[in-house]
């Protein structure tokens, strides 16, 4: 029976890096600029989402500025950065930089 769950649980393991690739987020907004290349979306906390897209993108035709939707998103890391530990030397400038936000 241990072997029965250690088993199982490393298959689970081994399972889900293949399955995490296609796990897709919902964001609800509205949107608040739309072009043929990028939807921005603006959520009920105030906080803006700006999404790619292009022709194959699926979105209803008469979609417009002021229309509440949900984007289904896959979040997908495109670079990772360490940071050292805390009490040590600066973190790189690439790493700490934020975007202001737009009032």
């Amino acid at each position: 029976m241990h072997k029965l769950v250690l088993a199982s649980a490393a298959l689970a393991l081994l399972a889900t890096p293949a399955f995490a690739a296609d796990k897709t987020v919902p964001l609800a907004g509205k949107v608040i600029e739309l072009t043929p290349t990028k939807i921005t979306t603006q959520d009920a906390k105030n906080h803006r989402f700006e999404f790619a897209r292009d022709s194959a993108t699926p979105a209803p035709a008469n979609l417009k500025v002021g229309d509440s939707v949900v984007i289904q998103t896959k979040l997908v890391a495109m670079a990772i950065a360490a940071l050292p530990p805390k009490g040590t030397a600066k973190a790189p400038a690439s790493a700490t930089k934020t975007k202001k936000k737009a009032k």
